[in-house]
């Protein structure tokens, strides 16, 4: 479709990989879709692993109404490899199902504020079984010049971890608990920026939180916060780079061994990149540091 009639995406993607996986959302784009192929962090575990992701999305614009509607799949299958600091257990398989909503109501040309519902599921192996949440997003998004976009949306995440009511003795080493202490009410923002410094020069922020399984710890969950800052600078009409600078924190909802844990993870990334659209032909190269 096209900006002045119904617009549907479908997305997919299948990967093998043991490191690192890097989706579009850090390839440059300026404006993400509501469903897309997005990087679910707790799978980037540097272990033997199989990603899937599917998604579809329905968007239209009336005179001051924007609605787009969306649900979307993804899931990681851990390989038989098991990392060294993992000596004890496998990492678990997860996957999610998820419906979303973004109502927007135009108040000016370049100005909108919206609310963004969304609910879902994910299946975990870490003895959870199903883990239900809800989300809700209110926010403003704006494009006041040329050069600049921006979208703010916060709210409320109500999660609920697993269906079992067993006693958790796995994770607390002999302490016990019940699946409800994994349910909980959290303070949930996404957001994202992008700023045309020069002709040839991007600026870029992005932040977001989620609750999702542990992949290495039974009957757990985990909060993920996390946010880049970043710069593209194109050096013609074929050559780009970029730089950035990412952070994220995560805080897992049950003590591990008696302690409140949490893990922190701070990276700069920098990365080259050859795009010629005409011959359907891109190339990149990029080194990471954490």
């Amino acid at each position: 479709g096209d900006a002045d009639g119904i617009r549907i995406k479908l997305s997919q993607q299948y990967s093998h990989v043991s490191d690192y996986e890097f989706t579009r959302e850090e390839s440059g784009l300026k404006e993400q879709d509501m469903v897309s192929l997005r990087l679910i962090e707790t799978r980037t575990r540097r272990t033997d692993r199989y990603i899937q992701d599917y998604g579809v999305s329905v968007m239209d614009d009336f005179s001051k109404l924007q609605l787009q509607g969306g649900l979307g799949y993804g899931k990681v299958a851990f390989g038989d490899d098991t990392p060294i600091y993992f000596p004890k257990r496998d990492l678990r398989d997860w996957d999610e199902y998820q419906g979303s909503v973004n109502v927007g109501y135009r108040m000016t040309d370049k100005s909108s504020v919206f609310i963004a519902p969304s609910i879902g599921q994910h299946h975990s192996d870490n003895g959870l079984d199903t883990s239900t949440f809800v989300k809700f997003r209110a926010g403003f998004r704006s494009e006041p010049t040329i050069k600049l976009t921006y979208s703010i949306g916060c709210g409320l995440q109500y999660y609920r971890g697993g269906d079992n009511t067993a006693e958790l003795d796995d994770i607390n080493f002999g302490t016990t608990s019940s699946s409800d202490d994994l349910e909980l009410q959290f303070f949930h923002y996404d957001l994202k920026a992008a700023w045309a410094l020069t002709r040839r020069t991007d600026f870029q922020i992005f932040g977001r939180n989620e609750m999702i399984p542990t992949s290495a710890f039974d009957n757990n969950t985990k909060r993920v916060d996390q946010g880049s800052i970043g710069l593209i600078q194109r050096l013609g009409q074929k050559w780009s780079t970029s730089l950035g600078l990412s952070y994220r924190q995560d805080t897992y909802t049950l003590p591990i061994n008696g302690v409140d844990a949490h893990e922190e993870l701070a990276g700069i990334l920098g990365k080259i990149q050859y795009d010629a659209r005409k011959s359907w032909l891109q190339l990149t190269a990029q080194a990471r540091y954490e």
